[in-house]
């Protein structure tokens, strides 16, 4: 899926400024851009005023680079990537949507935000390895990603 260029409603630019400058989003953290901004807006009743957000997480593939594991969001059905929409640029995504459930039980167990995927593959979630088993031969749990755009 590739990011949508076209410009959100006001509704949903008013979400992503709020959500913004309530967390105020770091660099090389994806991971717990994304689930906060899922989490913060679920605790706003996001999904009650007509938004839906979730988190996404797998790979993305920016022009002139490997895929590189990712964390990011879809809003509304089209994707929001709290860490690298300021680029402005097109960018593939390949992944899944985790469950908030599975989001809210990761930072749970670990106390800090982490890869969903990546946590239960390995042993910690057997219902994830269930729900998330599709994506396990494309799911890179070493910290290098050599070798990773040859398995997707």
């Amino acid at each position: 899926m590739d990011t949508p260029l076209e410009p959100r409603s006001a509704a949903e630019r008013r979400l992503v400024t709020l959500l913004s400058r309530s967390l105020r989003f770091r660099r090389a953290q994806c991971y717990a851009n994304a689930q906060q901004a899922v989490l913060l807006a679920s605790g706003l009743g996001a999904m009650v005023v007509g938004h839906t957000l979730e988190y996404c997480e797998g790979f993305a593939h920016l022009p002139m680079l490997a895929p590189f594991a990712h964390g990011w969001c879809l809003l509304n059905g089209r994707i929001w990537d709290p860490s690298l929409d300021h680029l402005g640029i097109s960018i593939r995504y390949l992944g899944v949507a985790i469950p908030l459930h599975f989001i809210r039980e990761t930072v749970a167990r670990r106390r800090t935000y982490a890869p969903v995927i990546h946590l239960h593959l390995n042993g910690v979630g057997a219902a994830a390895v269930e729900r998330t088993g599709r994506v396990g031969s494309a799911v890179d749990p070493r910290p290098d990603l050599a070798g990773a755009a040859s398995r997707m």
